[in-house]
């Protein structure tokens, strides 16, 4: 089978999941479009047969509840799939068979998986700079290897599916508490914040303002301040928490891309 085009679906509050995703697109050589679903909440209906490259990040050694919410509003049918799970550069934990699981659900069929380090965005010195130009193009010659083995194949379920790498944590998602506040003598009022936020829990009007029941720490707010007036909750623990990842750091990793035989 040889899909017509390819679909990005990437749940990306800061960016680094869907840059990921828009190589592999890229690489398959296949006329493309993008859904940003860190920011639409509409039901997003994919033609049949088309190519979709699924991404979503990992928090806390899953993807997270809302990023799982917003994949499933992709709807399709017998379409194939690549699942694009991104992790800071240290744990990639069961994001990619939290992709798997949901997958048949949206009519996906999985035939190829990518496990990306990017920078982490909890502690900046682990994944600096990625995905760097060597990832970006590793993840574009992935997407025509893809493209090819989707061309040779006689139809859709004679790929097999991915051989995905084990989980490295248990199913439970940790929850690490940490929430987005804002210094409201430094904010000042552009409402770039609300604009990033996934979750809805800065209002426009009153940008200052964090639901802190609503925010999973996502930090989209706090990478597009312009005064960086936004931080996280709780320095001292937070400090504590960055100098143990850094510690324990076994980086930088290499990106892991896998394909059914």
């Amino acid at each position: 089978m040889e899909p017509s085009s390819a679909t990005v679906a990437a749940y990306s509050p800061c960016g680094s999941t869907a840059a990921v995703c828009r190589a592999v697109a890229e690489g398959t050589g296949l006329a493309w479009d993008e859904r940003d679903l860190a920011r639409g909440t509409r039901p997003e209906p994919v033609d049949p047969g088309t190519l979709v490259v699924l991404g979503a990040p990992v928090a806390g050694g899953a993807v997270p509840a809302l990023g799982l919410e917003r994949l499933g509003r992709v709807h399709t049918a017998f379409s194939p799939c690549v699942l694009v799970c991104a992790y800071g550069d240290r744990d990639p934990g069961h994001g990619l068979h939290d992709l798997e699981a949901i997958a048949p659900g949206l009519g996906l069929v999985p035939v190829a998986a990518v496990l990306a380090p990017v920078r982490h965005v909890m502690v900046p010195a682990l994944g600096a700079g990625r995905p760097t130009a060597d990832d970006l193009a590793a993840y574009r010659s992935f997407g025509a290897a893809v493209a090819s083995a989707l061309r040779d194949a006689g139809g859709l379920f004679d790929l097999a599916p991915p051989p995905l790498p084990p989980a490295s944590c248990p199913r439970e998602r940790l929850e690490l508490g940490f929430t987005a506040e804002c210094d409201p003598a430094a904010c000042v009022g552009c409402g770039a914040c609300a604009g990033a936020c996934p979750a809805g829990c800065i209002p426009a009007d009153e940008p200052y303002l964090t639901d802190t029941a609503r925010c999973d720490g996502c930090m989209a707010c706090i990478g597009v301040c312009p005064v960086r007036a936004r931080s996280l909750s709780d320095p001292a623990r937070l400090a504590a928490v960055r100098e143990r990842c850094v510690a324990g750091w076994e980086g930088p990793h290499r990106p892991r891309l896998v394909m059914g035989a």
